[in-house]
């Protein structure tokens, strides 16, 4: 038997799971940057009680989990690539909504529905 040297590609190790392992990581962080300030925004800032703080917080995992069965069909059928690409698009327009949210504070329920938008698309994304 002959040996293949770990030159010529055959032991690639870890290297393509390089990629994949930073995506995660980086909306796992945009995930949880959110998560310590938010509360206090919807209390302090806004003024709304403990039910609309836990609302909005727990908005995005209620609706990560209503997105699971069709992100997975998704990447089923077109790749996991364009599920990516989707799931960061909707990432960027929650975040849109975020900031657009800080824009009418002055307006409280309005600036908790846009944060509530926020949060469902970025559970989706």
């Amino acid at each position: 038997m002959t040996e293949v040297a770990p030159s010529q590609g055959t032991d690639r190790g870890m290297r393509p799971a390089f990629p994949i392992m930073g995506a995660v990581f980086l909306s796992f962080m945009v995930i949880g940057m959110a998560l310590p300030v938010l509360p206090l925004h919807v209390h302090d800032v806004l003024g709304f009680g403990p039910f609309v703080v836990g609302l909005v917080a727990g908005f995005q995992f209620v609706a990560a989990l209503v997105s699971r069965l069709w992100a997975g069909r998704l990447a089923d059928s077109y790749g996991p690539k364009h599920a990516v690409v989707l799931g960061l698009m909707a990432a960027i327009a929650s975040g849109f909504f975020y900031l657009l949210s800080l824009a009418v504070v002055a307006r409280p329920l309005l600036s908790v529905l846009l944060l509530l938008v926020g949060r469902t698309l970025m559970g989706g994304a």
